[in-house]
């Protein structure tokens, strides 16, 4: 116990866990809602417990004197015939010289008591006339940040400068939700918390560790977006020569992507590591579309890989920034013909349903002729459903087509013949405006142009034959399916979109998921990234690192996963496939170790089965009532009191309460340590 006076006592139990107090000093910092105090209660043989003050009140003010020099002034007023009515009101009068003092009132919710320096459950609650102590720092330490490896710490408290705030790393894998709006320090409070897991986790040597940020504005990277008040992160652990296994993924779609950006911003980054960790050979490097080999184009000069080239570097290389190949839709031309070789009218159906929602999903873009695509299921029936694998396409017709019309008569031809079907069945076929297939087939975006695409086929012929031929072997596979249902029909497309669509090489993809399982990993969705917050881009990689953790588990491999703008990714009123995935990550993560750490300043769009699975709440500002009202119905470990007080934080002010806290029983009002400073 501490040995300063104490600060009040308490005058009634209100309930178990909840009493209220009086102060005997004035209103004061210590004083405020959020101060952690220490009750003694005598009457138990100097029972000790701890509480935290919830609200606080005062009473009018009254004039402080001794009792002893007031009943002398009483005296001296008698004698000289002074009426003491007068002066009594002169004493209550705020201008007189008199001090003047409050009544203050405290609130306190009871937390537990204190065994030694455990705290234990409350058991009998303290009696009325119990005092309140500030406890002493080392108490508080003990409790809050206990020397334990994996406790490491992210800040102070925002009362008690002189006690540190800590994490435990061991318990995130029952999630995390950081919730605050614009401009409150969600972001450096992230940065906090993965600076201090990649350096324990290095300190400590455990293998089978890894962290994966999905970085919107660079704000990890610092590039392009470096804040100016802020220091990225990657520039925090280089300053104090923290060199974990780095890779930072810049995901791109190459039918969107121009190459030459791509591999631009991919260098840049790569010289960027290569200058913050000096000595350190950073590699940048551009995987081919569904293609085991790639470009290097960090360190120069640039260089074509070989496939076993390609799989040493991402087995060895210490410091890699890789450009990966990943969709963010699904091709339109292989969506446009995925009906176009059945005459199940059923199927027809389905298909037609499916496409609407998918297209909500934003798997599809640019969609607008699905009532058409579903007329051409009905009216095309092929003449035999023995259709014949499409090995080869002629793109002699489509290459010399001297107008838009020509080019997408030769288009619907030749889709026709890779795989057996009648040609003239589709005559009469709409398909989509030709730029749409100039710039899929060429990959240019900038000048969809017939020019464009006959410089492409003499140029690059592989190109062209090869997109076409993705979008004939996807109509192969769907015509030779009987697909009646939709969710058989969800699986075919997924298979459809893995065959057709430009991916990652299945070798590069597993060796880029163990990079990202036993390292630090960016996912950096900034330029020069294309797509932005995509849904299947996330769904994808959070598949492959959830079947890495499967396939090679061990008792204590741990992951974490920081989603930044989770309201994009699992938004409450949309059913995409990255929230499901996401939901599946809740449920399940725990017991393979992975543990989500969900960053959004809109709770209420995030969906509330996610954040009802995170057990730890980290607070920061928020002023939105709907978002406040979402804190508190979907995350158990926010108490009312806590919410309560979420518009009054100051900026990097945060109220932290749950299970990866080493002392779960305490809610805590913290001040987050930037990492720069």
């Amino acid at each position: 116990m501490s040995n300063v006076q104490p600060m009040g006592y308490i005058v009634r139990l209100s309930s178990y866990v909840e009493a209220e107090a009086v102060a005997l000093t004035p209103l004061e910092e210590s004083l405020q809602r959020g101060q952690i105090v220490e009750v003694v209660d005598h009457s138990q043989g100097g029972a000790r417990y701890l509480a935290v003050i919830t609200d606080v009140s005062e009473t009018e003010p009254h004039p402080l004197i001794d009792p002893e020099a007031f009943q002398a002034l009483l005296r001296e007023a008698r004698a000289e015939h002074v009426d003491t009515t007068e002066l009594l009101r002169a004493m209550l009068d705020p201008t007189s010289p008199f001090r003047f003092a409050t009544t203050v009132h405290l609130r306190l919710r009871l937390l537990g008591r204190l065994v030694g320096d455990a705290l234990g459950d409350i058991g009998r609650p303290p009696r009325p006339r119990s005092t309140i102590h500030l406890p002493e720092a080392g108490l508080l330490e003990q409790l809050l940040c206990p020397n334990r490896p994996s406790v490491v710490p992210i800040g102070r408290l925002s009362l008690r400068s002189d006690v540190r705030v800590c994490i435990d790393l061991d318990r995130l894998n029952t999630h995390m939700a950081v919730l605050g709006q614009t401009g409150s320090g969600k972001t450096e409070t992230v940065k906090r918390l993965v600076y201090e897991t990649i350096r324990s986790w290095l300190a400590r040597g455990t293998p089978r560790r890894g962290v994966i940020v999905m970085d919107v504005a660079g704000e990890y990277t610092g590039y392009p977006y470096r804040p100016p008040s802020a220091t990225p992160l990657l520039e925090a652990l280089a300053r104090h020569g923290i060199q974990p296994r780095l890779t930072i993924i810049v995901p791109f779609d190459p039918l969107y992507a121009h190459p030459a950006l791509v591999e631009a911003g991919v260098a840049e980054l790569a010289g960027r590591l290569s200058r913050l960790y000096r000595g350190a050979r950073a590699a940048g490097v551009v995987l081919h579309a569904r293609s085991p080999t790639a470009t290097l184009v960090h360190p120069p000069p640039r260089t074509e890989l070989t496939p076993a080239e390609l799989q040493a570097l991402l087995a060895t290389a210490e410091m890699l920034v890789v450009a990966a190949p990943l969709p963010d839709t699904l091709p339109l031309g292989l969506l446009l013909e995925l009906g176009a070789f059945n005459e199940d009218a059923e199927y027809t159906a389905a298909l037609h349903e499916a496409l609407e929602e998918l297209e909500e999903y934003n798997i599809v873009s640019s969609v607008t002729l699905l009532s058409e695509l579903a007329r051409i299921a009905v009216d095309a029936r092929p003449r035999s459903r023995d259709f014949t694998y499409p090995t080869s396409i002629d793109t002699t017709s489509i290459c010399s087509a001297a107008d838009e019309a020509q080019l997408l008569n030769a288009i619907r031809s030749q889709l026709s013949m890779a795989i057996g079907a009648d040609p003239q069945s589709l005559a009469g076929t709409r398909l989509q405006e030709p730029s749409v297939w100039v710039s899929r087939l060429t990959g240019d975006y900038l000048d969809p142009s017939l020019e464009a695409l006959r410089a492409t086929c003499a140029s690059s012929p592989g190109r062209i034959r090869e997109r076409l031929l993705g979008v004939a072997r996807a109509a192969y596979r769907i015509a030779r399916s009987d697909v009646r249902s939709r969710k058989a029909l969800y699986r075919r497309l997924s298979r459809i979109a893995r065959v057709a669509s430009p991916a990652l090489n299945p070798l590069a993809a597993r060796l880029i998921a163990w990079r990202v399982y036993n390292g630090f990993t960016i996912l950096h969705l900034a330029p020069p990234s294309v797509g932005g917050v995509n849904h299947p881009l996330v769904t994808w990689l959070l598949n492959e690192v959830f079947e890495e953790a499967v396939r090679g588990y061990t008792l204590d491999q741990r992951m974490l996963v920081v989603v930044e703008e989770a309201h994009n990714l699992a938004p409450s009123r949309e059913d995409t496939f990255s929230k499901r995935m996401l939901v599946r990550y809740a449920r399940e993560g725990r017991k393979w170790g992975l543990g989500l750490v969900i960053v959004t300043q809109r709770p209420v769009g995030v969906d509330p089965t996610i954040l009802s699975q995170t057990a730890t709440l980290v607070a920061l500002r928020m002023t939105n009532p709907e978002d406040i009202q979402a804190v508190k119905s979907s995350v158990e470990s926010a108490t009312a009191e806590l919410v309560e007080r979420l518009p009054d934080l100051d900026r990097g002010e945060a109220l932290a309460s749950g299970n990866a806290l080493p002392e779960r029983r305490i809610p805590l009002l913290a001040r987050i340590d930037m990492v720069g400073h």
